[in-house]
């Protein structure tokens, strides 16, 4: 069997849990209000209102307007999650981490050590909740995307059991919505021809499938008829790492702009330093206050690991991408095309300036660990102070953008 488990409202119950005033409150993680960004996570208590991960918060406010509203703690949430794996992996080896909150777990090769299959679903939430203080809602099914549906159908705290071969039996009846993958406008073009469950479309002709919706459609009538072949893959190496915010007001002042930038280009680096690995092509993204969105790449002679590096290739970008005028409301900078630094020294032997920034942000790292990522940083970044409020992890940005992969992020 495969387990795809998922923590029940994630970021929300960990605050109800941190603080015991919130329970039974509706609560919104995504910010404090004022703010641009959008909801991370709304309890159980706030999603009757009609509120939902990724709508405006401002939106949220209209629509549940009594609810809570908390900035984003990601050092909190990272933690719970790293607890979560730890005890998933205690019950097989090959785990696929969807994101902080949901994984997929195969049970496959464990027979012979676990009682069933179900034990160890009701083991892992009472572990949760006991080790952790919030609850997870589990789907144990033959397959992964049986699974993932499977979880999500008796939440908060429920565990769904898919017997192989009474797949079709338990989707026929669910709305389209509940297949994963099956977008909102996917599902009005098929409401459009009558089509509402997942049983009417699955019960569809292929041919006619592959007509007017394509390959990503036969994928889902395929996984809407039971024959779901995906396999639950550990995760590989990172192929890329970015960081990006969007901005509390709309924009075009060039010292604001670039401090972001470089904060930005010393929080990838930081990850890129932390994995060994140097990266051999740089992306500056930007987002224009008409939400029009470009970006621009380079694609170096040698592979970087420094903020300085990686701030002064992104400036040079961000000159050839924007006018210098008009109104930015988003900005970001990543990493790609990675390989492993062996010899690290080595590698910067006759660069001039390369290596002597190397031991400086190594230095910085260390004093970091002890006493912050503030506690040392240019001054430059004294320009975003009067902006953005100061954490021990660094500035706490309105909408924070964490496109890590996870052998990256751990």
């Amino acid at each position: 069997m495969i387990l795809h488990v998922d923590l029940d409202a994630f970021f929300a119950s960990v605050e109800q849990r941190d603080n015991p005033k919130l329970r039974g409150k509706p609560v919104i993680v995504g910010g404090p209000l004022p703010s641009r960004g959008v909801v991370a996570t709304a309890s159980y208590e706030a999603r009757p209102y009609g509120v939902h991960s990724g709508i405006p918060l401002f939106r949220a406010k209209l629509l549940c307007p009594h609810a809570i509203f908390l900035p984003v703690n990601f050092a909190k949430y990272e933690k719970a999650s790293g607890q979560f794996v730890d005890i998933c992996s205690s019950y097989s080896p090959t785990i696929e981490q969807i994101s902080l909150d949901e994984l997929y777990l195969d049970l496959a090769g464990t027979e012979v050590l676990w009682p069933s299959s179900l034990w160890v679903a009701e083991q892992i939430q009472y572990r949760v909740k006991k080790e952790i203080g919030i609850t997870c809602s589990v789907g144990l099914a033959a397959q992964k995307t049986i699974a993932k549906i499977g979880s999500g159908y008796k939440k908060p705290s429920g565990i769904t059991v898919v017997p192989s071969g009474k797949e079709k039996e338990f989707l026929v009846s669910l709305p389209l919505e509940k297949l994963p993958g099956c977008g909102r406008k996917t599902q009005v073009f098929l409401n459009n021809f009558g089509i509402t469950t997942i049983g009417e479309f699955s019960r569809m002709e292929r041919v006619h499938v592959a007509l007017i919706l394509g390959e990503h459609g036969i994928y889902l009538w395929e996984v809407a008829n039971g024959m779901d072949n995906a396999r639950v893959t550990p995760p590989q190496d990172a192929k890329s790492t970015s960081r990006s915010t969007t901005f509390p007001f709309d924009t075009n002042n060039h010292e604001f702009i670039e401090a972001m930038l470089f904060y930005l280009a010393e929080r990838v680096a930081k990850d890129v330093r932390e994995s060994g690995v140097g990266g051999w092509c740089v992306t500056v993204t930007l987002r224009t206050s008409e939400f029009e969105t470009h970006a621009i790449q380079k694609t170096l002679s040698y592979p970087i690991i420094t903020a300085w590096e990686l701030f002064t290739i992104g400036k040079e970008l961000l000159a050839k991408l924007w006018d210098g005028n008009t109104q930015l409301r988003l900005i970001g900078i990543g990493i790609s095309h990675f390989n492993q630094l062996k010899d690290q020294f080595q590698l910067f032997e006759n660069s001039k300036g390369r290596d002597k920034w190397f031991r400086i942000e190594q230095a910085m790292d260390e004093v970091r660990v002890k006493h912050g990522f503030l506690s040392i940083a240019p001054a430059s970044l004294l320009r975003l102070k009067g902006v953005y409020p100061a954490t021990h992890r660094g500035f706490r940005l309105s909408t924070p953008c964490l496109r890590r992969q996870a052998s990256l992020s751990r």
